[in-house]
């Protein structure tokens, strides 16, 4: 920031994605497309070298402000879970057929059979993403027996960044609705950080984002669900 600011005893140089373009080392086809489908505070900073105002936060403070809304009375469509391990929460997430978070809880414990129990009851017949990390894959398993529309998702790095990446999208575009409260503060707190394999997305250090993956399969497997209804219809 000296540098940037003038101070004699710096040099200030940026390269951006369009100098990459014009030095022919990348093709402004990419770079179009990563503007189409980023949030644009994610674009500046990817592709720009332009800092977030909000820090490390991937999703913008006013953003995350503009989806604060009432918890809707109408029944849950899709849902979202995150898995706990021994220090974390299991996160629940219901959608309405709006976008509108119409479910949202969490609650400690790492009984395996009491959390499918309580998972399947909720989510019975419906469309439900859920983590299917690490013990989450017989979780996933046993929930098929109750739950035939149920799916796992599998976290990696990479996963994790398009999974955020399109929760970010759907902030940025007000296409989902959450109440105010302890999701809305995850998301607030939540950070990414750029490494030397890609950009790593994750509460700070004591806090929790089970309610933030919650979400995000939430609207990942609403996403999936609608293009399926799409594609029928055509």
């Amino acid at each position: 920031r000296l540098a940037e600011g003038g101070d004699p005893d710096m040099g200030y140089h940026k390269l951006t994605a369009y100098d990459a373009v014009e030095a022919g080392v990348l093709d402004p086809d990419e770079v179009a497309q990563a503007q189409r489908m980023l949030p644009e505070h994610v674009f500046r900073e990817l592709y720009l070298a332009e800092p977030s105002d909000d820090g490390g936060n991937p999703f913008g403070i006013q953003a995350i402000n503009d989806c604060v809304g009432q918890l809707s009375n109408e029944p849950p469509v899709v849902y979202g879970v995150g898995l706990a391990n021994s220090i974390e929460y299991t996160a629940l997430c219901g959608l309405d057929d709006e976008g509108r978070v119409a479910l949202c809880e969490r609650w400690n414990g790492t009984d395996l059979k009491s959390t499918i129990e309580k998972i399947a009851e909720i989510v019975r017949d419906d469309d439900a993403l859920v983590d299917s990390t690490g013990v989450g894959d017989p979780v996933v398993e046993e929930l098929q027996r109750e739950c035939p529309r149920v799916e796992g998702f599998k976290f990696s790095a990479t996963s994790k960044q398009q999974l955020m990446e399109g929760l970010a999208a759907a902030i940025s575009k007000r296409e989902i609705r959450y109440p105010d409260g302890w999701l809305r503060t995850e998301l607030d707190i939540f950070e990414f950080m750029h490494t030397r394999t890609g950009v790593r997305y994750s509460a700070p250090v004591g806090s929790h984002d089970d309610g933030v993956c919650a979400l995000a399969l939430a609207v990942r497997a609403r996403a999936s669900m609608t293009t399926a209804f799409e594609y029928r219809v055509f």
